[in-house]
Order: structure tokens, then C-alpha cells, then sequence
């Protein structure tokens, strides 16, 4: 399995006798700006059960250095330090996961922040039902980026839980979290993942994507877990800038388009090679809809044309059709589908009927002006020469004619 290969150099540890019982992981590049504020929120932590594997991502900034100096700080906590070259996120998150030996794993951004007492609060829910995957909510921090309506949407999680578990009491089916719990996606750092399950099915991070690999995480993990838990309890602040990722392929819509297209694909494969991809497939053509349609949206026409293709051969590889989409994703669905069908216009056509649709309109207008009170009152009142309203109507029927 390829992304099992990890390429380690210096790894610093300063080593703790407690048992653990979370293993933070940090991705860090060039975020040095941030990282002692989010090392700090960490170590000031009443609970002491916690490893902090930091992944110095070949940052060119003091990383190594703060790296340095917590690895030769006392405290109950452990704390791991480890070097590496540049690779981008998801491999610094590989490295880490190797490296951890916690009960839960827990991913936090080097530039985002936590609630003061997270990990007690954690420790508590978790103790009650052991799940897989707890899922908490979380704060936007605002700091020069916009903040799409979607993540406002989404910094509550659902007071609901998913189980296989059919003794306990309404459980929630997979697909509702997967496929349509929005709360549940797509940030793995507002989430609790029991170490075990993520070891025993060797779900690691995709590379080479650049943006949604947490996505196939999650896809990965959820279809393994058993228990699924939400508490809707904020432990988490996100924070949004100008240089976010999120940000950055925002000003790209092509690029990000393609990427997402890519990482539906992966979805849709890695799936299939579990096993399991018939349980749920027949949820997963919604979620793709949904995921992809209002980005489609907003392109032109051919580029409409063009992207709608490439869904629906998603859609066929899956050997689905779009009757059996949930019913509010059905109508993009068959949307989506016309697009794919119906060649765009050619740019004398699109000129054309863009210049009709403008004289309509116009006409419209003027129609609407001549039948109003004001007007009619206006040339009743005026002494100078009456607006000659055959005479319009006629330039008008002219017009449609050129």
C-alpha cells in the first residue's frame, strides 16, 4: 500500500510515564506565527492523559526551533517533535499517525485554537459509550478571509448518533450520516477517532490532492465505524484568512472544480475496494450531486456542458441511474443531466440570444412606462408635444424584425 511508505528524519520526543489517552496531531508549515498560541491552549489543558505528535512539514521558518524547545519542556504531557521534508498536509498527518499510541486521535490546524477545558469534555463523553468517532462543534474564527455560508452552516453538530448498535435506542442509519449529516463533514478536527479503527482498516490520508482530502478520510472511517456520537458542544475554533486553502482555489474555480471531481472518483474507488460500496451506493449519487451542483452552477454554459459530462460518467460508472436520487438532490441531479445532453451555443449564437433576451426586456420596460397612471397623467398635464406612442410601438415591432 503505497501511502504506507513514510519518510521519517529527525523525530524529538520528550517523553511522559502517563497513560495516554489522546494523541493530538499538528501539521505545521510555515505557521510559526501561530503554533506557540496553539501549543500553548494545549499544555494549559487541566487533563494530562495527551500526546502531542507536532509535524514540522519542512517549514523554512523557526518551526524546528519551537519544535526544539517544547521537546525540552517539563510536563505530565508528552510531546513529540518530528522533522520532516515538505510534502503537504496529509502526509504530515500520516507521519503522525504513525507515530501515535493514543486510545483517540484528535487533528488540530497550527493556526486554529481550542476551548480551554476540550479534552476534559472529550474524555467525559467518551467514557459514557466508547464510540468510534465523536464528532463535537466548533467557532469560526474571521481573520481577512470570507467565510462561506455553507461552514456557518455547519459549526453546530447534530444531537443524534449513528449505530449498528439495534438494541439501543433510534439508531441512526449510515447513510444519514455519511451521505446527508451535514455535521459530520468534511473536518477531521472536529472529531474524536478511536485510534483502533483507523490502525485496523489502515485508513491514512490521500496525497497529492491539495484540497478535500479530508473528505476521503471521513468517507473511509465512517464506512468502518460502528458508533458514531455527536455532542454540540463548541471545542473547536476555526480559524479563516486570506492564505487558507479554502481561500486560495475560492479564486480558482476551475482548478477546484477538477480537484473535487478527482476526489468524488477516489470516493467512488476506494469504496468499491472495501466492499461495502453496495450497501450504500444508491445514497452516495445524492451526495455527489450535492456536493459538486452549486459549484457547477456557477460556470458558463460550455464549461456546464463540459463538467456535466464528466458527472454523469461518475453517475454511469456507478451503474445508477438519477431516478433514484433522493428527491430534493433529484431535480439537480436531472439538471445536470440535460446540461450533458445539450450542446452549448456557439458564441454568435450566445451573442444573439443575448442580445434578444436584452431588447426584450427593454421592450418590456417601455411597455410598462407608456401603460403607467404617472405617464398617462404626464401627457395630460404636459403643454409641449405630446410622445407619439403609435410611433414607438411601431420603432419597437421594428426593432424585433433587424
Amino acid at each position: 500500500m503505497e501511502n504506507n511508505k513514510f519518510m521519517w528524519q529527525d523525530i524529538i520526543i520528550n517523553k511522559s510515564s502517563k497513560n495516554i489517552k489522546f494523541s493530538v496531531i499538528i501539521p505545521v508549515y510555515n505557521a510559526s506565527k501561530y503554533l506557540i498560541t496553539c501549543l500553548m491552549e494545549i499544555y494549559n489543558q487541566k487533563y494530562d492523559d495527551i500526546e502531542i505528535i507536532c509535524v514540522n512539514d519542512g517549514s523554512t521558518d523557526n518551526t524546528e526551533q519551537i519544535l526544539e524547545f517544547y521537546s525540552k519542556l517539563k510536563s505530565p504531557k508528552t510531546f513529540i517533535g518530528i522533522n520532516k521534508k515538505n510534502e503537504g498536509v496529509s502526509a504530515a498527518r500520516n507521519s503522525g499517525l504513525k507515530a501515535a499510541t493514543g486510545d483517540y486521535v484528535v487533528f488540530v490546524d497550527a493556526d486554529d485554537i481550542i476551548n480551554h477545558s476540550m479534552f476534559e469534555q472529550l474524555s467525559k463523553e467518551l467514557k459514557k459509550q466508547s464510540p468510534d468517532i465523536l464528532v463535537f462543534g466548533f467557532d469560526v474564527k474571521n481573520e481577512g478571509g470570507e467565510i462561506p455560508g455553507w461552514i456557518s452552516e455547519q459549526s453546530n453538530s447534530s444531537e443524534n448518533y449513528y449505530t449498528t448498535d439495534v438494541s439501543l435506542q433510534k439508531p441512526k442509519p449510515f447513510d444519514a450520516i455519511v451521505h446527508l449529516e451535514k455535521a459530520a463533514k468534511p473536518f477531521v478536527w472536529r472529531q474524536a477517532f478511536k485510534r483502533s479503527l483507523i490502525a485496523e482498516n489502515e485508513i491514512l490520508f490521500p496525497i497529492n490532492f491539495g484540497l478535500g482530502e479530508d473528505n476521503i478520510f471521513l468517507f473511509e472511517c465512517y464506512s468502518k465505524a460502528k458508533d458514531v456520537r455527536f455532542i454540540t458542544d463548541r471545542l473547536y475554533f476555526y480559524r479563516i484568512n486570506h492564505v487558507s486553502a479554502m481561500t486560495k482555489f475560492h479564486l480558482l474555480p476551475n482548478k477546484k472544480f477538477n480537484i473535487h471531481l478527482n476526489l468524488v472518483r477516489e470516493i467512488v474507488s476506494k469504496l468499491k475496494k472495501q466492499g461495502n460500496f453496495d450497501e450504500y451506493y444508491i445514497h452516495l449519487i445524492g451526495w455527489i450531486t450535492n456536493f459538486l451542483y452549486w459549484d457547477w452552477k456557477q460556470f458558463n454554459e460550455v464549461s456546464r456542458h463540459k463538467y456535466a459530462k464528466e458527472i454523469v460518467s461518475i453517475y454511469a460508472d456507478m451503474g445508477l441511474s438519477t431516478d433514484f436520487v433522493y428527491e430534493w438532490e433529484r431535480e439537480h441531479a436531472k439538471e445536470i443531466e440535460a446540461a450533458a445532453l445539450n450542446e452549448p451555443l456557439s458564441l454568435e449564437q450566445s451573442i444573439n440570444s443575448h442580445a434578444d433576451a436584452e431588447i426584450e426586456y427593454h421592450k418590456n420596460e417601455i411597455i410598462r412606462l407608456l401603460n403607467t397612471k404617472i405617464f398617462k397623467i404626464g401627457r395630460m398635464l404636459t403643454f409641449k408635444k405630446r410622445v407619439d406612442v403609435k410611433r414607438i410601438m411601431r420603432l419597437l415591432s421594428e426593432s424585433e424584425k433587424i
